[in-house]
């Protein structure tokens, strides 16, 4: 245990000048086993104590904050990086489908559609017509065979008209 105290020690002193000149940090983050990350502020640091058994944290303001060695899981002077994605929206039971037949785009929806714009792929919008329904159908006979873009409140898709 001497060793890996030393060990620390040492270690905490070098990446404590190399992150500080190379990051500007202003906070030593404690990355705790069970995913907590605590952050203290540099400046109001004044003391990091390496015991045998943890590593005490004390502010100017006296507030102690004690960790056993077995509880950390990094020090660092880097900030935590987020990567998760808290939730995903979900998935629209909207559908949206050109039909050959009738020369309409259809648009199905749970909720009322409101505004419907459709664009050709340069951006230029071709059509916005206003509803207020769960289902409509759009006539695009007058359309060009191509890819088109269909923008609603709640989706943006692709329809082909052949």
């Amino acid at each position: 245990m001497k060793n890996l105290k030393t060990l620390l020690i040492l270690c905490g002193a070098g990446l404590w000048s190399i992150s500080l000149s190379a990051q500007n940090s202003d906070s030593l983050y404690v990355y705790t086993t069970d995913g907590a990350v605590l952050s203290f502020n540099l400046d109001d640091l004044q003391k990091i104590t390496f015991t045998d058994s943890d590593v005490v944290i004390e502010p100017a303001t006296g507030n102690l904050s004690s960790f056993l060695f077995d509880a950390i899981r990094k020090l660092s002077f880097e900030a935590p990086v987020i990567t998760a994605i808290p939730s995903l929206p979900e998935q629209s039971k909207s559908r949206i489908f050109y039909s050959p037949q009738t020369q309409n785009v259809v648009l199905e929806s749970e909720t009322l559609i409101g505004s419907v714009a459709i664009y050709n792929m340069q951006g230029v919008m071709l059509k916005n017509i206003v509803l207020q329904s769960t289902r409509a159908e759009i006539p695009v006979d007058k359309l060009p065979a191509g890819i088109y873009i269909v923008r609603t409140v709640e989706y943006v898709k692709k329809f082909i008209k052949n």
